[in-house]
């Protein structure tokens, strides 16, 4: 069953903290990382309804050999008159006359918001809509010093690696899929480093050797 809409833990304004070996479960979002500089969180298991790990702001970021899993999800409900019909789209469902909600997302790690210094190094990534992305707002300050190397992402999305608009950015030996038959690529801006990556098609950015 879907867990409650809550955290699973609330990291705000620290300092030098590890989080090693943890497990998360029954949550919307798990981890939120709010303004926090040297935290680290590695060997530890996500199993989500929504999100695993929103970071915003602070500096010195990293999170290494975690697995994150989709394990149970709420979809978007559409309140009709004579019932209520659940994935539906909100066009769709207001198209029909009904009132609509969103569900969860289920992103495993999400970024924004002028984090300085950002290592995402050997994590699984299974069955979650997306990967690992930037997801900044309109104001947000920019991302910047980042190291994706080493990560299995297998989602039922579309963004597996998306970085567009942080800067120093470097994506390497990282393997990513599709899971429902479409196709998800590598997204960064035009000065990172993409590299030695195992890609979905042949031709997809990102997977010429390393230098």
């Amino acid at each position: 069953m879907p867990g409650p809409r809550g955290y699973g833990a609330l990291v705000k304004d620290a300092e030098n903290v590890t989080i090693d070996g943890v497990r998360f479960i029954n949550t919307n979002k798990a981890l939120i990382v709010d303004k926090s500089v040297n935290f680290i969180v590695r060997n530890s298991r996500f199993e989500i309804g929504g999100d695993a790990v929103v970071a915003n702001g602070g500096s010195n970021l990293e999170f290494s050999n975690n697995t994150v899993v989709q394990v149970s999800m709420k979809e978007t409900e559409c309140l009709q008159p004579e019932k209520t019909a659940y994935g539906l789209s909100r066009k769709v469902c207001e198209a029909q006359g009904g009132v609509w909600t969103d569900g969860w997302h289920q992103d495993a790690f999400q970024f924004r918001d002028g984090i300085n210094g950002l290592k995402i190094v050997g994590n699984v990534v299974r069955n979650t809509q997306q990967g690992i992305g930037q997801m900044d707002a309109s104001n947000d300050a920019p991302v910047t010093d980042v190291l994706i190397d080493g990560n299995d992402v297998e989602i039922t999305g579309l963004h597996s690696i998306t970085m567009n608009e942080a800067s120093n950015v470097r994506i390497s030996n990282n393997r990513v899929r599709q899971m429902t038959g479409k196709r998800t690529v590598i997204r960064a801006g035009a000065d990172a480093t993409v590299c030695g990556n195992d890609v979905q098609q042949s031709g997809d950015p990102g997977s010429s050797r390393c230098k």
